[in-house]
């Protein structure tokens, strides 16, 4: 209940229900659990049950009351059927629940047809009535690479997982089976439910950045969240319009990496030089994977690419005692150190995102997190994935980062820089043995 009460808390207006729907040919179910109450609400639309008039007026209360509504992938779907019946309420409360349940179950299915293909939404968020929080965008799943069905999250939580039994295109003709689908679709709130609780520390970062900069991020994944505030602080600087900005991008076709690579990478061992003169001689398209090289360094096989360096010795298991030690090198953010370090920035955007970058993205944020526990978290966390985002994006062509020269610029000089270390490390430890990079 603390949790839970943090998360209400999180909402200047009250976080009232987690839910869910099933939408099926002849039946529509909606189940919502009151966040700190646990009291339920079950709405059904059937030939037998009827509940449209409950239903509109529990939209219509929670609207008023400024309530939300928790659920998992509902901004694509469960709201937006939601808002297909509360738009259509003149003519739906006029309608038999059979025919009313066919026209929801028809809607539905031309919304799951339409997302598939185009990522497609007939209200945008903003166009909602009832606020959504929505954490299957909080999570970043919307993300074909990252993409999870609630049930995948459900074995994850060890949670109870339930099979609908039903298929949607059966017809409902008892109780006894409206009875199973209300169950079902209980079980999938209960698990949303829990998923909530599990997100606080997420939730609550979006609260903090939504109230110190004005960004409603509550429904954005890490990346995007940082992506929008720092094209936030880059417009403050500039002046620039954030729909003028949004609009522009860098776009290029092959890439020479001899004008990629710093001129400061340099090797000692003559086998690292053979391969910097490799990658100097090499041009990468856009195509993902067409850049690849193996390298042996002390009978070490490295594998390069455009996302970084690989190498994992053969499986053991390796153990540290009195003659050997197991020492673990790692650069702390690697990514915006090399972007800070080296003055980067996508060419559209000029030396101003720098910049910005630089003075208000990563100093701020390095100066609050030396304060220790009483460092902003919004600024140290929400700055994090601002200075992550710049270069995530730089390979995204939908994005105002996009600048394909930024992104080889970060990760092949990224693991080059690696490669330094690993020579440094081995030479000067002759007897060394590589484990992983």
């Amino acid at each position: 209940k603390g949790t839970l009460l943090f998360l209400s808390n999180l909402m200047k207006k009250r976080v009232d229900f987690v839910y869910d729907i099933e939408t099926l040919i002849s039946c529509y179910c909606m189940v919502a659990i009151d966040v700190l109450s646990d009291k339920e609400r079950i709405f059904v639309i059937h030939e037998k049950r009827n509940d449209i008039d409950k239903l509109l007026q529990f939209f219509d209360e929670t609207e008023e009351n400024g309530g939300w509504f928790v659920g998992f992938n509902t901004i694509s779907f469960d709201a937006q059927v939601n808002q297909f019946i509360i738009d259509n309420r003149v003519e739906f409360t006029k309608l038999s629940g059979e025919v009313l349940a066919n026209k929801i179950y028809e809607k539905s299915q031309e919304l799951i047809n339409k997302t598939h293909m185009e990522e497609f939404s007939y209200y945008d968020e903003k166009g909602l009535s009832i606020r959504q929080l929505d954490l299957f965008r909080v999570l970043g799943f919307q993300n074909p690479n990252k993409r999870t069905s609630l049930k995948w999250v459900e074995y994850a939580m060890d949670f109870d997982i339930q099979e609908m039994p039903i298929h949607h295109s059966t017809m409902i003709t008892t109780n006894e089976e409206i009875t199973t689908v209300t169950s079902y679709c209980k079980n999938d709130v209960l698990a949303t439910k829990r998923l909530m609780t599990l997100c606080k520390k997420e939730i609550g970062l979006r609260k903090d950045i939504t109230d110190k900069y004005g960004i409603n991020c509550y429904n954005y994944s890490d990346t995007k969240m940082g992506s929008e505030l720092l094209l936030d602080l880059y417009c403050k600087r500039t002046g620039r319009k954030k729909w003028e900005v949004k609009k522009i991008s860098t776009k290029r076709g092959n890439i020479a990496l001899k004008d990629v690579v710093f001129p400061y990478i340099k090797f000692e061992s003559e086998e690292f030089n053979i391969l910097l003169d490799k990658i100097n001689s090499t041009i990468v398209g856009e195509e993902k994977g067409d850049f690849k090289l193996s390298h042996f360094f002390k009978n070490n096989k490295l594998e390069y690419g455009k996302g970084g360096i690989h190498f994992s010795i053969h499986p053991g298991i390796y153990i540290s005692y009195e003659e050997w030690l197991i020492i673990d090198c790692d650069v702390n953010s690697l990514y915006p150190s090399i972007a800070v370090v080296n003055q980067m920035y996508p060419a559209h955007l000029g030396k101003e995102f720098y910049e910005v970058y630089k003075e208000d993205i990563v100093d701020v944020r390095l100066a609050e997190k030396a304060k220790g526990k009483l460092g902003n978290k919004a600024i140290i966390e929400g700055f994090k994935q601002a200075s992550n985002s710049s270069f995530g994006n730089s390979n995204n062509k939908f994005s105002w980062l996009f600048d394909r020269l930024y992104t080889y610029k970060t990760t092949i000089n990224g693991e080059l820089l690696i490669t330094m270390l690993i020579e440094k490390l081995m030479l000067g430890l002759p007897d060394s043995i590589l484990l992983q990079a």
